[in-house]
């Protein structure tokens, strides 16, 4: 389609619901100790993969440095759009930067090598702790850092707690999210990048998990 096109896919569907609570003035912002030391191991962002069933580019390429820590995983928030962007400069909250938050969730290896692709169901909580959409914090911060623990969080269990948070490099939190759930649409493959079926790949960890190696006679 071209950008003067317009389609309604779905007419009168109810994408989401939300309870949004205002003040007139924004709350301290905590500080984030970070995940503390540890071996942190490079993995790509699945959603910037060609072959992901859910492939994002141009503004939504918005992390950097995605890894995993013993604690967690971390990851670098850069954004894409100045304060002349004529969509997301005039957004009144980071909403790329939420997606990119929400997307450190997956940084992990399953099986060693299968990187999985999920989408969001819910978040219970999201609180901001200053004004500024995407073009107004990356002008006002440059990079932020971005972490989610714990490191086995299970996006398909209800009532699981979670913690999403995006904070200055000195630690002084922009934005956290609480508990969010979602489902898993598949997998990529680390090294090859192409996608991985989703049944196989469970399969294998769970071979990989149930083996143990055999005993020697004494």
């Amino acid at each position: 389609m071209g950008d003067d096109e317009v389609a309604v896919v779905q007419h009168q569907v109810r994408h989401f619901t939300a309870t949004v609570v205002l003040s007139r003035e924004y709350p301290l912002a905590p500080v984030w100790p970070g995940l503390g030391d540890g071996v942190q191991t490079p993995v790509l962002d699945p959603y910037h993969i060609s072959g992901a069933s859910v492939c994002l580019t141009g503004p939504f390429v918005t992390t950097h440095s995605t890894r995993m820590h013993p604690m967690g995983k971390l990851g670098t928030y850069r954004s894409p759009v100045t304060e002349r962007d004529p969509v997301f400069g005039r957004f009144l909250i980071p909403s790329l930067m939420l997606d990119g938050l929400a997307r450190v969730a997956v940084i992990d290896l399953v099986a060693g090598r299968y990187i999985p692709v999920a989408a969001p169901r819910s978040i219970r909580r999201i609180d901001l702790y200053e004004s500024g959409g995407d073009a107004v914090l990356g002008t006002r911060h440059g990079d932020l850092q971005l972490g989610v623990t714990p490191a086995g969080l299970d996006l398909e269990s209800i009532g699981a707690a979670n913690r999403f948070v995006a904070a200055t490099m000195d630690g002084r939190i922009v934005c956290q999210m609480h508990d969010l759930t979602g489902v898993v649409l598949g997998y990529v493959d680390a090294e090859t990048g192409a996608p991985a079926d989703r049944a196989a790949v469970e399969t294998a960890a769970s071979n990989e998990r149930s083996w143990r190696p055999p005993v020697a006679a004494l």
